[in-house]
């Protein structure tokens, strides 16, 4: 999963960038969101996204590890500072990406 956040119209984008490596299984579990059914992590204890309670999974997945650790709240607190008054200098526009 990518997560990029866009300064400027004509900016290069920042990526946060988070992998978890696992398997495609046969479909378990509750078959509402996407891939998660069929995508067992090898951290999961054997268990598919689908089956995993949603902080277990959070903690695992890519798109939890690609914000990890305030990596994107440093980056906004840092390039879109709260500037006199507490209006935004700057508009962030944010895309994600799997």
């Amino acid at each position: 999963m990518r997560l990029r956040v866009l300064r400027r119209l004509r900016a290069e984008p920042v990526t946060f960038v988070g992998r978890t490596a696992g398997k495609i299984v046969g479909a378990r579990g509750p078959l509402d969101f996407g891939w998660d059914p069929v995508f067992e992590p090898d951290e999961g204890g054997g268990k598919t996204f689908a089956e995993m309670a949603k902080p277990d999974k959070n903690a695992i997945s890519h798109r939890g590890r690609a914000l990890a650790n305030n990596k994107l709240k440093e980056f906004l607190v840092v390039h879109f500072q709260l500037a006199n008054g507490g209006t935004a200098t700057e508009t962030p526009r944010f895309a994600m990406h799997d």
